[in-house]
């Protein structure tokens, strides 16, 4: 379900299907490859998000136990917190072209933005941005409290550790 499928992957497994079968004569060429994908809608797709990762049993359990677990709880007690990275000098993988171009190599700059609110809304943590320039060139003039974020800083603009309080 959530394996990688490639074109040698069809062609092995062809060829063992022809074989069980007993048909001797069969290659399963990459013209056979080509044609096989295109009958069954295959197409090259990027793969993205965390959903093929998820324990699809661990969330049925939590569907079922945490309603009764945050029955007397109220929305404004519940929080969700999250972080997601930001390559911002990042160039798109996929361009429209007439002819093959050549790629470009992928940039490292990252920050790291972590956003947390409770249930209801009623209380937003201040977003927090973790970048790897303790002061930053492009914002010398920049002062974090002005704008309500939280600037915190490490060599490789990663969360380490969630050592926040709320605001």
């Amino acid at each position: 379900q959530n394996a990688v499928l490639t074109d040698n992957i069809i062609h092995t497994k062809a060829k063992a299907v022809a074989q069980e079968l007993g048909l001797e004569d069969f290659k399963a060429s990459a013209k056979w490859v080509s044609r096989f994908k295109e009958r069954n809608g295959i197409n090259v797709r990027v793969m993205h998000g965390e959903a093929g990762s998820t324990d699809k049993i661990m969330v049925s359990i939590a569907h079922a136990v945490l309603p009764t677990l945050l029955k007397d709880t109220r929305l404004r007690n519940i929080y969700n917190c999250d972080e997601t990275g930001v390559f911002f000098r990042a160039f798109n993988k996929r361009s429209l072209c007439t002819a093959i171009r050549k790629g470009l190599k992928d940039a490292k700059q990252r920050i790291t933005a972590m956003l947390c609110c409770n249930a209801d809304e009623s209380h937003m943590l201040y977003p927090t941005i973790i970048g790897n320039a303790k002061q930053p060139r492009c914002l010398k003039r920049f002062n974090p409290e002005t704008v309500k974020v939280l600037y915190r800083w490490n060599k490789n603009a990663w969360m380490y550790a969630a050592r926040r309080s709320c605001q």
